[in-house]
């Protein structure tokens, strides 16, 4: 499945629906509705550990003939001796995820229950208009 990186939405909703969506800083957040399970505390995903987390979970190849060979391809080359010490802290984190969720990371959490890849941003949130304009440009003020 392709998932892409951005997308606009306009939201239109009682005022009440748009406010049980809204996080304490008063903005959308798709954690309101499905929370986030697991832990990732690093600001990206290593390739190195999120390919042998994959190897070792038996994580299905993609529907994509050329993207499952190079996932195959990837996954043939990983080496967990190969890891430097950050590199292999994500992998066990990843495999913690994986076991106690079903999920290797907040990335694939997010694309398997909110079918996007990131939480709402760019935002223009007017409860006295019931409606909420989103992009991935900077909403005029």
């Amino acid at each position: 499945m392709h998932i892409p990186n951005h997308i606009t939405n306009k939201v239109e909703a009682p005022k009440e629906v748009l406010a049980a969506l809204l996080n304490a800083e008063g903005k959308i957040d798709f954690n309101t509705v499905i929370p986030i399970l697991g832990k990732f505390d690093w600001c990206g995903i290593d390739g190195l550990a999120e390919t042998c987390a994959e190897a070792i979970t038996g994580t299905p190849l993609n529907d994509h003939p050329l993207v499952a060979a190079l996932q195959r391809d990837r996954g043939n080359k990983a080496s967990i001796a190969g890891c430097s010490e950050e590199q292999f802290e994500q992998f066990v984190q990843i495999l913690r995820n994986k076991r106690a969720t079903g999920h290797l990371h907040t990335l694939d959490f997010a694309r398997d229950k909110w079918g996007t890849k990131w939480n709402a941003y760019s935002q223009l949130v007017d409860l006295d208009h019931p409606r909420v304009t989103g992009s991935n440009q900077p909403v005029p003020r």
